[in-house]
């Protein structure tokens, strides 16, 4: 067969004719090469772009966008006020790049006997960021959440405004496992710093959690 061979020297590009037949060696010395008219290879990228074309750095607008969501439901461990609780939540998030979310959660106790009767709630806004794997199926995410929250004590509080308001930050490690491309579950550990309390110990909100979650959407 019948092939073209360039030799790219930087500045300039020479091109030699060859003619190969089966099983044949060739060795080619530098006379046959003859310099390539025009703008030499080394002025181009390697994917044939001309220089100065791509200088500018890239943002966020040039990625390729795509975006997913989820809903779930959590369920964590925790200390209040010296007690031992189960605190039930619920998350809701859009998914951009499949990495960033941003959505909201709420989390809340209520007794759990007649003898109890200590209840803690907050809710907000949570911001979490998908680390890349290369393994799709296991990954972790790092969340803050920062929320409003509401304590009350039905023994000790009377009258339409029984309760405490309290600002909630509570930062989040959790790890994923998609059983499929619409579900999964997961685990989570984080600490929950609360602030602005009146009439109750803010160290006796503030605590270690730690739980599991389920959620359903498009990871």
């Amino acid at each position: 067969g019948a092939y073209d061979v360039l030799l790219d020297r930087g500045e300039q590009t020479y091109r030699a004719h060859v003619v190969l037949s089966d099983g044949a060696t060739v060795r080619l010395t530098s006379s046959e090469f003859v310099a390539e008219e025009g703008e030499p290879l080394a002025a181009r990228g390697a994917d044939g772009s001309v220089p100065g074309e791509d200088d500018e750095p890239r943002s966020l607008l040039d990625l390729p966008f795509s975006f997913g969501g989820y809903a779930g439901i959590n369920l964590r461990y925790s200390r209040l006020a010296r007690r031992d609780r189960f605190i039930a939540g619920a998350e809701m998030a859009l998914l951009f790049f499949h990495q960033l979310a941003i959505g909201i959660a709420g989390y809340g106790a209520d007794p759990e006997n007649p003898s109890d009767t200590l209840s803690f709630g907050y809710g907000g806004a949570i911001v979490r960021y998908h680390f890349p794997s290369t393994s799709r199926a296991f990954y972790l995410s790092l969340g803050a959440l920062t929320a409003a929250g509401e304590i009350s004590d039905s023994a000790t509080d009377s009258g339409p405004d029984n309760g405490d308001s309290v600002f909630v930050f509570e930062p989040q490690l959790s790890g994923h496992m998609n059983v499929t491309r619409w579900l999964r579950f997961g685990v989570d550990a984080g600490y929950r710093f609360v602030a602005g309390a009146d009439r109750f110990r803010e160290r006796d909100f503030r605590g270690p959690m730690a739980g599991f979650h389920m959620q359903l959407g498009w990871f």
